[in-house]
């Protein structure tokens, strides 16, 4: 639909156009199409997946359409591939989608820390390379949405912001060295192709059920201590003071849908991570006591006053005796300082930003603790309560 004003007969209404979706079906996928939709069901959805993975896409979609009677008919999938130069198209399904799309989603990527150079290259790098050059095919561009992370930080040590990328620093794994070149490539170009990068840290279950399918990060230590006999503790490695920045993906998605929704945002990065990361000493102290197994030793320290944030104290509930029984469990717990905006937080070690809002006591297996929201900015000027999520609990769900 075009513009009924004095604008261009060309120009799309904000609240009408077609989206390029990539990325999907996938974890962080399903959830943004569902909210997006939700705040602007005008749009039209073209989703860029992969033939094997064509069925499964559309009982997925069929499913949201079942969720969101407004989404159903709104979509449809376009079989490709992004390490192809025209992501598998023919020429004319390139021209024709070229002709419409009004905004693209990137979120395609591999993201196995162990993966090899060359497929991380050819997806992350190159993949990221085809979907600009298509963007800029594009004649009704309005935006492109690009998901990268906060580990194109790399081995950085210190305080790492929105506007940092070339910082000198080094890569543990071809996932942080792809992903970093491939945010390079989009900042090159963004003053041709208007474009937002969100780039969250780890992504795990939503704060309310506990749903989640991904089971890896922080996922591993809690299945490696289940299987650990009772009595014997989790070796402590190192110090335990570097700080695991995790994330709900309720948190994240709500966060992109905003950011996405508002204007003026393109040129710019977010960083959607927690100003209040827990030590690894804490989290597998936390997840030891749940379990009823002796805390992994680590070199004597000074008492933290820091209470285990939200998402640690749900993963230690999720670990427990009882919760391991059922099939199908979701868990809750309290937090002392979880994300509540887009904020300048530090993607791995970097100094905890100041600034947080104290909220309600709570209870959680017999202890009590005083629960807080933080109530950072992004540097980006954004008012508070922009992605804003309520003090409420965060679950991960056993498998």
């Amino acid at each position: 639909m075009t513009s009924t004003t004095d604008e261009s007969a060309t120009e799309v209404r904000p609240d009408r156009g077609t989206v390029l979706f990539t990325g999907f079906p996938g974890f962080l996928g399903r959830r943004l199409v569902r909210r997006f939709h939700a705040r602007r069901p005008g749009l039209s959805w073209v989703f860029l997946v992969e033939e094997r993975l064509r069925e499964r896409a559309e009982a997925d979609l069929a499913a949201i359409g079942e969720e969101l009677p407004s989404f159903a008919g709104r979509w449809e999938t376009a079989p490709g591939d992004v390490t192809d130069p025209r992501l598998g198209w023919s020429g004319d399904r390139w021209a024709e989608l070229a002709g419409r799309v009004t905004e693209v989603w990137h979120l395609a990527a591999v993201y196995d820390l162990a993966v090899p150079e060359q497929i991380a290259r050819r997806v992350n790098v190159d993949g990221t390379r085809h979907v600009l050059d298509f963007c800029a095919g594009c004649a009704l561009l309005r935006r492109l949405c690009y998901v990268s992370t906060c580990y194109v930080s790399g081995d950085h040590v210190g305080r790492w912001t929105e506007d940092d990328l070339e910082m000198g620093q080094g890569f543990k794994n071809h996932y942080e060295a792809t992903k970093h070149a491939a945010e390079v490539e989009v900042r090159e170009r963004w003053d041709e192709i208007p474009t937002v990068i969100f780039r969250p840290a780890v992504v795990v279950g939503d704060s309310r059920t506990g749903e989640t399918d991904k089971y890896d990060g922080p996922y591993y230590f809690i299945r490696l201590m289940m299987r650990m006999p009772r009595l014997l503790p989790m070796t402590g490695i190192g110090r335990g003071e570097v700080r695991f920045n995790m994330v709900p993906v309720d948190f994240v998605v709500e966060a992109m849908a905003e950011i996405a929704s508002r204007d003026g945002v393109e040129g710019k990065a977010f960083q959607l991570a927690d100003p209040g990361a827990l030590r690894v000493r804490d989290l597998l102290a936390l997840i030891s006591r749940t379990l009823g197994k002796p805390e992994p030793p680590f070199p004597s320290r000074p008492p933290s006053s820091k209470a285990p944030s939200r998402w640690a104290r749900s993963a230690a509930r999720w670990a427990s005796p009882a919760r391991r029984s059922a099939t199908r469990t979701t868990t809750s717990a309290t937090t002392s300082r979880t994300p509540s905006t887009p904020s300048k937080a530090p993607a791995s070690s970097a100094p905890r930003p100041r600034g947080t809002s104290p909220s309600s006591s709570t209870t959680f297996d017999g202890i009590r603790t005083r629960s807080s929201w933080s109530a950072a900015r992004s540097s980006r000027g954004l008012p508070g309560g922009v992605a804003e999520a309520p003090g409420r609990n965060l679950g991960i769900r056993s498998p």
